[in-house]
This record gives structure tokens, sequence and C-alpha cells, in this order.
């Protein structure tokens, strides 16, 4: 439901002169969870697009991760979240937080379960 009016938001703006359904998809999984308006979702994509990976990835800073077979990590989580497994925090009280809490500590154990890894290996690229 969300797909069409995203797209006339990255159109708009000028992110895409005729969005894809892939960057439209793309654009709403990622601005979802954080926006509160609509509109929200033109700077979280802007942010996204604009984000320096090249330069990270040839500064060296990401050697160790991606040398840790992140890639398998990130495969793995993409495939939990894409399967429901993965908790979401939808806002309230001090009760919600608490249940949130306590279920994400239970998702990253079984995942690192699942991945054989645990402490910072699994925490990092988590």
């Amino acid at each position: 439901a969300l797909q069409p009016l995203v797209a006339n938001i990255l159109q708009q703006s000028g992110i895409s002169a005729s969005p894809t359904p892939e960057l439209t998809e793309a654009a709403v999984a990622v601005s979802v969870q954080s926006m509160e308006l609509l509109t929200d979702s033109e700077g979280i994509v802007k942010r996204c697009l604009s984000y320096p990976l090249e330069e990270t990835i040839g500064s060296g800073q990401a050697d160790k991760l991606m040398g840790d077979d992140f890639l398998v990590v990130a495969k793995e989580l993409v495939e939990w979240y894409d399967a429901g497994k993965m908790p979401l925090f939808e806002g309230g009280g001090a009760d919600q937080s608490d249940a949130f809490n306590a279920a994400w500590s239970a998702f990253v154990k079984d995942l690192g379960k699942s991945l054989n890894r645990k402490g910072k290996r699994l925490f990092h690229p988590v």
C-alpha cells in the first residue's frame, strides 16, 4: 500500500525520475521502521544512497568485519527478517520495551547458535 506513495515521493524529490518497483520496494523497506510521516522516506532514502560505501571499504575500516564471513551473517539475518523471525519494536511503554528486549535477546541467541557465533563475532555484524 505504501509503494505508490513512496514512488511518488521518490519522483517528486528528484531521487528517481521513474522509480522502478525494485527501488520503490527497497525504499519502503528501509523507511518503514523509521518514518513517522510518509515524507520522511525522502530523507531516509537520500541518507542511504549517499553513504560512502566504496570509501569505507577502500579505507580498510571494514576489512576485519568483511574478512570474518560478514556476508554469511548478513544473508542469514536478512533471511530471518524476511521469514518474520526478527522481533520489531513498535513503540509503547516500559512493558513493550521489556518484551522487545527479551525477544531481541532470544533472537540474537538463536541466530548465534545457527551461525555458530557468539560475542563480538555475532554482535558487531548484527
